[in-house]
């Protein structure tokens, strides 16, 4: 019988099964980031990237360094801030609103048996409600969807950047 994780995966990479070793090329259905979105939207000018993935399937939730204890906290809020207008997120709580892993849950964007992936190495605590990863965004045009699979039982995955 299959594990929760392979069930949810195989859904994901739409695949009767899956099985620790597969590699899987899986739809995401949710990305939560946080302060480490400045880096997405460093990455962004970098590249000259004009538009997100999916704007929807993003939520960005400013819950670390809240308030900002410096100007170079408040700074990188700032440039979120713009991030998130210039690309029509519209899934965006600030500073003072909740802790990333509980806003997820309590505004209802985790669904049971979704694939999520976050920003935080506490990404994997919404794993009472959906399979949730935690990786960093290697180019944020495009949605995290391959990885590797280690240990199904645990939930632990390789991604493959």
């Amino acid at each position: 019988m299959p594990t929760i994780s392979e069930r949810i995966l195989a859904r994901a990479s739409e695949k009767e099964t899956v099985k620790p070793g597969d590699i899987v090329d899986a739809n995401v259905d949710l990305v939560m980031t946080h302060e480490a979105c400045v880096q997405v939207a460093t990455a962004f000018d970098a590249m000259g990237a004009s538009k997100v993935w999916d704007a929807d399937k993003i939520v960005v939730i400013l819950d670390h360094w809240a308030p900002a204890p410096t100007e170079k906290a408040a700074a990188m809020h700032k440039k979120i801030r713009e991030f998130v207008k210039d690309h029509g997120l519209k899934k965006f709580y600030d500073v003072g609103y909740g802790i990333c892993h509980q806003v997820l849950v309590e505004e209802g964007f985790i669904k049971p048996g979704y694939l999520v992936v976050g920003t935080d190495s506490h990404t994997n605590t919404s794993g009472q409600v959906a399979w949730e990863r935690s990786r960093s965004v290697s180019d944020p045009r495009t949605p995290p969807r391959s990885w590797r699979s280690v240990k199904f039982g645990s939930g632990c995955l390789t991604p493959l950047l």
